[in-house]
């Protein structure tokens, strides 16, 4: 039995995510295997609701099963959580194809960037690295200045500002790598992206929709969600985030510098957070303070986590 593959975080579903099963299923003909991560987001965040309660809800949006992608993976940069999400598929020997989003129009773009990517020129890394030393960007951004300088024709700026489009050239390169048999199949969002807080007709990011629950306005989300995630979102509580941090500001104030393995940048990195923790009582402050162009907030979080 084959299956059509989806990666994803259902936190919580969405109809996007909704119609992206829908639409694997029409395209390929074939159930839907989602491969989900646990408790903790890509973003190193805690999902709005348990994985059991997420994974049943990716069964009443017609997935015929769900794994749970193991933490290392899913709460790693986009490239380590794409390239092991496509091992584990690879591993499986039953999944012929994977499903994924992309705001970009132009999926062919993208198809170019994880070709490059995969086989990059001899310069590529030393123009990297030599960018990183000398101008104090994070690596997200000397990246795509390194890609644009040998694509000047696709807008990489503009296509990296997408969330998933960055997915998908991770999966592809992924699929590259690891020489999967695996076809990727491209579906293109109908919401306006990631990160936004606009609405476009019954579809809205999950980003919008987290913040509207934490809000406590849930009323406001019923339209952009299926009924089976709305009543899970009324029935069971959203994590206690205050607590969590709190816990997690008490935990770095407590560790011990002799006993970190780090080295380099990771070590500065951790050293500056256990420094902070011990400065700044309350947790965005502590954020904030230690965020710099070298160090984005995502990064800080996974390494707190």
């Amino acid at each position: 039995m084959k299956f059509c593959a989806i990666i994803c975080e259902l936190n919580p579903l969405t109809n996007g995510h909704q119609y992206l099963i829908n639409k694997a299923k029409e395209e390929t003909n074939l159930p839907i295997l989602t491969i989900m991560s646990g408790d903790f987001s890509q973003r190193a965040q805690m999902a709005i609701l348990p994985k059991h309660i997420r994974a049943s809800l990716a069964i009443n949006a017609g997935a015929t099963a769900c794994l749970e992608l193991p933490f290392f993976a899913s709460s790693s940069v986009a490239e380590l959580f794409a390239l092991n999400a496509i091992k584990a598929l690879n591993s499986l020997g039953c999944v012929s194809s994977v499903a994924f989003g992309h705001e970009w129009e132009n999926f062919e773009d993208l198809k170019q960037i994880a070709l490059f990517l995969s086989n990059p020129p001899k310069n590529f890394d030393a123009k990297i690295k030599e960018e990183l030393k000398n101008s104090g960007q994070t690596y997200h951004t000397v990246l795509e200045k390194a890609i644009a300088s040998f694509l000047p024709n696709i807008k990489i700026e503009k296509i990296y500002k997408g969330a998933n489009n960055i997915l998908a050239i991770e999966y592809l390169k992924a699929i590259i790598k690891t020489k999967s048999s695996i076809t990727p199949l491209p579906i293109l969002r109908k919401d306006f992206g990631h990160n936004t807080i606009k609405a476009k007709h019954n579809f809205l990011s999950a980003t919008r929709i987290r913040d509207l629950v934490y809000s406590n306005k849930i009323k406001k989300i019923k339209k952009y969600v299926p009924s089976f995630t709305f009543d899970a979102l009324l029935s069971n509580k959203t994590p206690n985030k205050l607590a969590f941090e709190m816990f997690l500001l008490n935990s770095l104030r407590n560790i011990d510098e002799t006993n970190l393995k780090s080295s380099g940048e990771n070590l500065i990195l951790e050293k500056q957070l256990i420094k902070n923790a011990k400065i700044y009582p309350n947790f965005n402050e502590f954020v904030n303070a230690t965020v710099s162009k070298r160090f984005r907030e995502a990064r800080i979080n996974r390494t707190i986590l």
